[in-house]
């Protein structure tokens, strides 16, 4: 997909200087390459050329307060340290007893 993605990059700024029977000569080499319907391969040159936004995210706010984490992490640390599928199975083992 990556190759597809560089050759279509390539060929996107030939595209859009093309008169219309160039774009057809275009289209048919790149559908020839990739493999691609016509379609396709016409959306993916426009779409080539646009630069895409990147919208920033909130970051997740914290599940459980400083005062939970230090608790789990002295548990944690009197427990040996243990991976944490052990510290899952033994939460699970001390919430049932």
């Amino acid at each position: 997909m990556s190759q597809r993605k560089a050759v279509t990059k390539t060929i996107a700024t030939r595209y859009a200087r093309a008169d219309k029977a160039t774009k057809g000569v275009i289209l048919d080499e790149l559908c020839a390459t990739t493999g691609w319907h016509r379609n396709h391969a016409r959306k993916a040159l426009t779409q080539a050329l646009r630069p895409t936004a990147v919208r920033r995210r909130t970051p997740r706010s914290p599940k459980y307060g400083s005062e939970v984490v230090a608790a789990l992490r002295f548990c944690w640390a009197v427990l040996g340290a243990p991976a944490g599928k052990s510290v899952s199975c033994m939460g699970r083992i001390l919430c049932t007893a």
